[in-house]
């Protein structure tokens, strides 16, 4: 992916994110794909220059010590205010997922999920991961969505006027917003469906985070769920920014 939100992303390099210890992969980002564009800011007053892909994080294992994630594999991402490259390879340290994202952005919008949103992600993943459709746009993005919403949004609610970090289309209409496409708003409501059902009495999935203080931190199940849903195979297609 190219860079998101210009200016946003100049600062939050600086800014850093999750240093936490642990074993490390190196990985190759190929792709976002299946995935669907949006648009995001930072203030709510504008959003970012070109439209961003929102679904599956493609990835090729090619180092680290961490016995896990070998060959292809797939992630979501964490982190909004960081940014990663197409066809760059990547050293993530793994760590547990309360850790994850780092402080980032030029006003800390990005925090550490903490027990809660741990708590809130193991339970959007073990409802949901294994009946997404990994060759449907609308169901990688609208994960991605929810899972953004567990990183950014305290109630789980979307759509609020007075989000603090807000994702919106031109005309301001709602905090993540793709404006007239309606993949983008059938991709939406399904993420606000996911968050809805978040109540604490859900199954809990593993889950393990990629994180690096630079780049663009990512969650992924643990190892052994993946082939659960098959996703490690997914090709590598259009790009992916942020």
């Amino acid at each position: 992916m190219r860079q998101l939100g210009l200016s946003v992303l100049t600062l939050a390099v600086a800014a850093g994110s999750a240093s936490a210890a642990g074993p490390n992969v190196d990985a190759t980002f190929l792709s976002i794909n299946p995935g669907i564009n949006f648009r995001w800011s930072v203030s709510g007053s504008g959003f970012g220059g070109n439209p961003d892909p929102s679904g599956y994080f493609n990835w090729t294992r090619t180092g680290g010590d961490y016995p896990g994630l070998q060959g292809n594999f797939t992630t979501f991402c964490l982190e909004l205010t960081q940014s990663i490259n197409f066809n760059q390879t990547y050293s993530f340290k793994v760590v547990d997922p309360a850790v994850a994202p780092g402080v980032s952005g030029p006003n800390g919008e990005t925090q550490p999920l903490g027990a809660l949103g741990k708590a809130r992600m193991r339970e959007l993943f073990g409802r949901f991961f294994n009946g997404l459709n990994t060759g449907s746009a609308i169901d990688g993005a609208a994960f991605q969505f929810a899972v953004w919403g567990i990183v950014y949004d305290a109630n789980l609610v979307l759509n609020e006027p007075a989000d603090t970090y807000i994702l919106r289309d031109s005309a301001g209409l709602f905090p993540f917003a793709g404006g007239s496409d309606p993949a983008f708003n059938a991709a939406f409501a399904q993420a606000q469906t996911f968050l809805s059902q978040i109540d604490g009495t859900g199954p809990l999935a593993d889950l393990i985070a990629l994180t690096n203080p630079n780049d663009q931190d990512q969650i992924i199940p643990a190892p052994g769920a993946l082939a659960l849903l098959g996703l490690g195979g997914l090709a590598a297609g259009r790009r992916r920014r942020r």
